[in-house]
């Protein structure tokens, strides 16, 4: 499970990358979606967060402004703020 689990979050972060070094115009991770585990403990389904390193990736890159909008079944969360702290 976990290899799986490594393998989904590195598509998630890989996808991101692709885009912000110009090598492609979109992309898509079928299997990324895996964004309830927290960075020490698994949550809901998910074993590995893709959703938090996929949008860190995307600031250590240089994005100055980055969307990341969460469509649950019966939910859609939007969370605005004006900055960012990505933790190691």
């Amino acid at each position: 499970m976990h290899d799986a689990a490594v393998l989904i979050a590195g598509g998630s972060v890989a996808s991101p990358r692709a885009i912000a070094r110009g090598e492609v115009d979109r992309a898509v991770t079928f299997c990324g979606g895996l964004h309830h585990a927290l960075a020490d403990d698994a949550g809901g389904f998910c074993v590995d967060n893709g959703a938090a390193p996929a949008v860190a990736a995307l600031v250590q890159a240089g994005l100055r402004t980055v969307a990341y909008v969460d469509v649950d079944p019966r939910v859609l969360t939007v969370s605005l703020y004006r900055s960012l702290t990505v933790r190691r």
